[in-house]
């Protein structure tokens, strides 16, 4: 017979969420949610789940911050 689990029973660390999506090179929303669909691992709701550790997707993904500015000249 085969035992079909729950993805809440495995309770992935936040900080083990974050080492899965760097191993496997995840970089977009999209790409983290076809990676959901095949490790049961992570969350498909990682804002509920983590709560207060969970800032924003950019932190989450660990994608590197770049800002721009541009300058209005008149």
């Amino acid at each position: 017979r085969l035992k079909t689990t729950k993805r809440t029973v495995f309770l992935t660390s936040f900080e083990k969420a974050k080492e899965i999506i760097k191993q496997n090179n995840i970089t977009t929303k999209t790409d983290y949610f076809k990676l959901c669909k095949s490790d049961n691992r992570l969350p498909v709701n990682p804002k509920e789940q983590y709560n207060s550790k969970f800032i924003n997707w950019i932190e989450y993904l660990s994608i590197e911050k770049k800002y721009y500015i541009n300058k209005c000249i008149k």
